[in-house]
């Protein structure tokens, strides 16, 4: 079971020690995109304000001097790259976890039980995120590891990142996905299969507390690493 639900519910309890007034800037990778924002509403005298987008996106921004306290990142490279540019005040550290999964429009009447099943003729069109995106980069090692990426290559569209992924699928633009277990709750799509995690790095979301991030940035970093 994706690890996200855990996450929410560590943030929501440390809400309950925000200094009043206090506002922490997230800046998380997409696949957050659901669960940070309900943490603003049991935020205890203080508020979130968070942005989303492909890790890759947001960790340039970062480095481009951006306004944000907490950085969370769908793999650790990004949040290593954000670290080696000096904008962080520590290393990363890992607060959830998740799984790769294959999914299709909810009305498809695609079966496929594995990966290599997407090399039949009737899979024309695979949404997968973008080479320089955690999703799309745990995609494509998955697929490679199998002997299947350069086979599949030709199908693969990209997309700006996980959640442009699931939108794909979900409105029929595309015959499958390839997005994390923790998205399947933000639209309706059918679960085909997960991947072997053996296949690909492990999915984690990394999180670092920025220079001279506001008071209670490094306290909620503490909590979730508890």
């Amino acid at each position: 079971m994706a690890r996200l639900l855990p996450l929410l519910a560590m943030l929501v309890l440390c809400s309950c020690s925000r200094q009043p007034g206090t506002e922490i800037r997230v800046f998380a990778a997409a696949a957050l995109a659901d669960a940070v924002p309900r943490v603003d509403s049991a935020w205890a005298g203080g508020a979130v304000k968070a942005s989303f987008g492909a890790s890759s996106d947001l960790a340039r921004q970062v480095k481009e001097g951006a306004p944000a306290d907490l950085f969370v990142s769908a793999d650790r490279a990004w949040a290593d790259e954000v670290v080696r540019a000096g904008r962080a005040s520590g290393e990363p550290v890992a607060v959830a976890a998740t799984r790769l999964v294959c999914v299709a429009p909810p009305e498809s009447e695609l079966s496929a039980k594995s990966a290599p099943e997407l090399t039949a003729p009737g899979v024309r069109r695979i949404a997968v995120a973008g080479e320089s995106v955690p999703a799309g980069r745990y995609a494509r090692e998955a697929l490679g590891d199998m002997g299947l990426l350069e086979v599949l290559n030709p199908k693969l569209v990209g997309q700006p990142d996980v959640r442009a992924v699931l939108r794909a699928v979900a409105s029929g633009e595309v015959d499958a996905g390839i997005v994390y277990a923790g998205d399947l709750r933000a639209a309706k799509v059918k679960l085909l299969f997960e991947f072997d995690p053996t296949t690909h790095s492990p999915v984690r979301f990394w999180a670092v507390v920025l220079k001279d991030a506001r008071p209670g940035t490094d306290e909620l970093l503490a909590f979730l690493r508890s």
